[in-house]
């Protein structure tokens, strides 16, 4: 059976986006038949990985090609992309895409529940999941928590600056790992002391695990924001598998101040990572979607 996903970074012309290779790339690995879709090739599956009809409802310049695949076809989705006002995903027509396509995946229940409210199309819950065999042994933490860090796009280190006071508040340094500097600092009660304990560092892949085992907390507060409820927890599972425990709030914050604490949290949580977030299960259950659409087709 030939696979293919047409994913979010070909269709946007953009390269090391984190939702392909969670959902696209890290699957491939383990399956395959999976391959990234090149134009005029045939397939008989085509997963459409965050690509949707778009333009305005009922206008001739739609780009509607996902209509017009004559094959089984996916959508794929980790993101309530129609919510947003950015250039890259403005004009998604959701209800179209949906219309269009043989089935649904997501990557949270908060997703599924939306979309199920207007298809009876099969929507699944697949999560977002690792190549846990990359993760280090869990790192054995030492002495009180100095160094926190957050990574995540820049134009999410807006939920940062709720938690500044109770990183400043402990002396800790904070680094921001990201595409862009968002001068987190500047949410800093003492701005001008605070820029000396406050580092960035641009995201590598390759390096992740090295620059996030080099602090003792992964701070990553919870969002507010009309779309946040819908966001999948990849960002916590992937600095489980770092080794760092995680706190969203100032009390979890304190709760793992001192080594022993982080060292049972992180032991756990790797554990809990490697054993539910393995990419091969996101492979499983692929494949058991597509045996059912298959199944109900014929």
């Amino acid at each position: 059976m030939i696979v293919k996903a047409f994913t979010f970074e070909k269709y946007n012309n953009r390269k090391n986006v984190g939702s392909t290779r969670i959902r696209i790339r890290n699957l491939m690995k383990y399956w395959p038949e999976l391959t990234e879709y090149k134009y005029g090739e045939r397939a008989d599956v085509m997963i459409f990985q965050k690509v949707y009809v778009t333009g305005e409802s009922g206008r001739s310049s739609q780009y509607d090609y996902i209509k017009h695949v004559p094959w089984i076809k996916i959508l794929d989705i980790c993101d309530p992309d129609w919510l947003g006002d950015a250039a890259i995903t403005k004009g998604c027509l959701i209800r179209q895409t949906v219309d269009a396509v043989d089935a649904v995946v997501t990557s949270t229940e908060e997703l599924a529940k939306f979309i199920r409210q207007f298809t009876d199309k099969p929507v699944v819950v697949i999560k977002d999941r690792f190549l846990v065999d990359d993760a280090p042994a869990p790192k054995q933490h030492v002495g009180p928590a100095r160094k926190a860090i957050w990574f995540g796009y820049s134009h999410n280190a807006e939920l940062l600056r709720g938690a500044m006071r109770a990183i400043e508040r402990r002396g800790m340094s904070l680094t921001v790992l990201s595409d862009k500097d968002p001068m987190a600092w500047r949410w800093a009660q003492d701005q001008d002391a605070y820029k000396e304990l406050y580092t960035f560092k641009t995201y590598a892949e390759d390096t992740f695990y090295e620059t996030m085992r080099k602090h003792d907390v992964c701070i990553l507060p919870a969002g507010g924001r009309p779309q946040d409820r819908f966001k999948s927890n990849n960002k916590t599972v992937k600095a489980w598998l770092a080794g760092l425990p995680v706190v969203t709030n100032d009390e979890e914050l304190e709760a793992m101040m001192e080594a022993p604490a982080r060292n049972r949290e992180a032991l756990a949580r790797w554990t809990e990572a490697k054993k539910e977030y393995d990419a091969r299960k996101s492979v499983e259950e692929y494949k058991a979607l597509i045996n059912s659409i298959l199944g109900n087709n014929t």
